[in-house]
């Protein structure tokens, strides 16, 4: 399996898995451009021919903005829970999708998708669970507050794309109002830093692989304040040592490999 988070922030979501036996590729959210999805996977020398199916979490602009062009140019099918088709706009022209039972799994290709429904403020949203050639990877951001699916499968899961959305101390102090200081640390809000570590610390195997931070707030959050973060969960866990990446809105990762 490779794969690369191409952009993971408010302002837009997209990842991309391939299987280097098929050669066939899906992507996970398509939340920002054509231009920059087919930019920056130009840059880790893939293109977006080789994708042959898109899955989306769910319907806010950051995780579908690309969605439109994208299908347009490509005809590239699309996955979506029926809560997420009812909750897209602008929606009349796309054709050729399917809707996802979230209880149930699909395989695609190579890969095994297993939809797990997630608390947000968002019509039936999911994470997804990825499995292929033995490895498992975890897309969960977005959720303001676990259960017991989404637990089991940090359990089992390779590499964990896990949202660190924002810094307690920072969102208490910072600009935003009231009401939406409220909605981020609310159950259908977002996960903060110190919420993510307890669940990892407590749930992650010790043959994780990847932990790559997701999400990460631009105002209430910073990269330095992710890898402490995650640096003092890691000294408590011992047994843990996986390479760590932060994601970034503005640019890819680089493709990694299992």
């Amino acid at each position: 399996m490779e794969f690369c988070v191409l952009a993971s922030g408010s302002n837009g979501n997209a990842i991309y898995l391939r299987s280097t036996q098929s050669g066939k590729a899906i992507l996970l959210d398509c939340g920002i451009s054509h231009r920059q999805l087919k930019n920056r996977l130009e840059a880790r020398n893939r293109n977006l021919a080789e994708v042959s199916a898109i899955f989306l979490t769910h319907e806010h602009s950051d995780h579908v903005r690309g969605l439109n062009v994208t299908q347009k140019y490509y005809q590239i099918p699309f996955f979506l829970t029926r809560g997420t088709w009812t909750g897209l706009r602008n929606k009349s022209h796309l054709v050729d999708f399917q809707l996802l039972n979230p209880t149930e799994q699909i395989l695609w290709e190579d890969f095994k998708i297993e939809p797990i429904l997630k608390s947000h403020d968002a019509i039936e949203p999911v994470a997804f669970n990825v499995s292929l050639n033995g490895f498992q990877l975890l897309y969960a951001t977005d959720f303001g507050m676990p259960n017991p699916a989404l637990l089991s499968r940090i359990k089992t899961a390779d590499v964990l794309i896990f949202e660190m959305n924002y810094d307690k101390l920072m969102l208490e102090t910072g600009p935003y109002p009231e009401y939406l200081k409220l909605r981020i640390q609310s159950d259908q809000g977002h996960i903060s830093n110190a919420d993510s570590m307890a669940m990892i610390q407590e749930y992650a195997k010790p043959e994780l692989k990847f932990f790559i931070a997701g999400h990460i707030s631009e105002n209430n959050n910073h990269p330095i304040i992710v890898q402490r973060e995650i640096e003092q969960m890691l000294a408590k866990r011992g047994d843990l040592n996986p390479e760590v990446i932060i994601a970034s809105r503005y640019e890819a990762t680089e493709l990694f490999c299992l």
